[in-house]
């Protein structure tokens, strides 16, 4: 029989089928975590993604849109229509129609090539290359002593006349202390005369209510720690938690420490090892120098004998290793979680509130003291202090 040291170099590890059970329980675990972790990033990813893409396509549409409104300058009588095409186009601005480029009826006439009169069709198509969506064109001609404003609303978006407006005005409505008037009441005329804005409703001022007398602070309550009177369903949780924690530890312990190496265990597969390369049976032997696993050769099934094992001695020593292993692995897990619950009823049985004295707090409050102090020629002297 050859001896034990010599079957088995230094460096060769039969029983590491035991040592990874439990290894492999704690990088389960981490693999879990890591795993867990990992599968938010593509949310997130994804979610980053698409509010780029999302401000992105928000960008590129208001870029493509039309907005706003376009007040051309007025045809006619150069000062007159100059004033005019100015007060509109605060006026239409402060409406909701303007704030767009700005040129004159003339000008957008002779590049867009549109006839007299132009059609709205020809004039669209200039405010499209303006970028609004509402245009306001017109003229101002002399009529005897005052003017004659004529006056469109386009939807440029639809290519139609939404309003439309001629009317006389006085040369003194083109006077310069009364044109901006004269623009809100076109500007009215044609979109109808703003609302006038509703008065806020009165605040009512609230009655003082009856004057509640609180209850003095009696100083209230904080959390302390130490010994008292605490209910017995905690006592019966701590001792009992405590007693599970200890065996839980005990028992992962001894188990752990029956499939290390050089442990029972691993001294009982070796013996079972060499045993099988001193019998009868040639065919059982499981060479305890060789680099593969003891378990895996003592369980392979030799040829041609289905549902057998190669030596079922080597075989037994390992099923016991492998139930100790998983002893092991759920002792730890006991142990551990045990151990959360004995610190949890730990703290439930010794932090409670302590109720301050009311009359305590008072004294405190108002810094009462009292002192006694010795005299040179005999007696003493008391005094105190109260804080009003």
């Amino acid at each position: 029989m050859l001896g034990r040291a010599s079957l088995f170099p230094e460096g060769v590890a039969p029983m590491s089928m035991f040592s990874s059970r439990l290894r492999s329980s704690a990088l389960a675990g981490l693999t879990a975590i890591a795993m867990t972790s990992s599968a938010f990033l593509p949310v997130q990813t994804a979610n980053a993604a698409g509010i780029s893409f999302g401000a992105m396509s928000a960008y590129t549409t208001a870029n493509t849109e039309l907005g706003g409104g376009s007040v051309l300058g007025l045809e006619g009588d150069d000062e007159a229509a100059a004033s005019l095409t100015a007060a509109l186009r605060r006026e239409f601005t402060a409406r909701g129609v303007g704030g767009g480029k700005e040129m004159s009826a003339v000008e957008l006439k002779l590049t867009m090539g549109c006839e007299e009169p132009p059609p709205p069709g020809c004039m669209a198509e200039g405010g499209r290359t303006l970028g609004v969506s509402q245009m306001v064109y017109g003229s101002v001609v002399k009529a005897g002593d005052g003017y004659t404003v004529d006056l469109t609303l386009l939807d440029v978006d639809g290519g139609a006349v939404t309003e439309t407006l001629k009317t006389p005005l006085s040369a003194d409505a083109f006077g310069e202390g009364v044109i901006d008037q004269t623009a809100k009441d076109l500007v009215d005329q044609m979109l109808g005369a703003e609302p006038e804005p509703e008065p806020e409703p009165e605040t009512p001022t609230p009655m003082p209510g009856p004057v509640v007398d609180e209850p003095a602070d009696d100083g209230g309550s904080s959390l302390v720690w130490g010994r008292h009177d605490a209910a017995r369903w905690k006592k019966i949780g701590l001792a009992t938690s405590g007693a599970l924690t200890v065996v839980s530890i005990g028992a992962a312990v001894a188990t752990s420490l029956m499939i290390r190496r050089n442990g029972p265990v691993y001294n009982d597969l070796i013996d079972a090892a060499n045993a099988s390369l001193d019998d009868d049976t040639p065919g059982n032997d499981v060479n305890p120098n060789t680099m593969q696993d003891l378990c895996d050769v003592a369980r392979t099934s030799p040829p041609g004998e289905m549902g057998t094992v190669t030596n079922k001695p080597v075989a037994e020593v390992c099923r016991r290793g492998d139930t100790l292993a998983t002893v092991a692995t759920a002792s730890w897990i006991g142990a551990g979680v045990f151990a959360a619950s004995t610190i949890a009823f730990t703290t439930l049985l010794f932090v409670h509130k302590e109720k301050k004295d009311g009359a305590t707090a008072k004294l405190r409050a108002h810094g009462a003291a009292v002192g006694v102090s010795p005299m040179s020629h005999g007696g003493a002297m008391v005094g105190g202090r109260w804080s009003f």
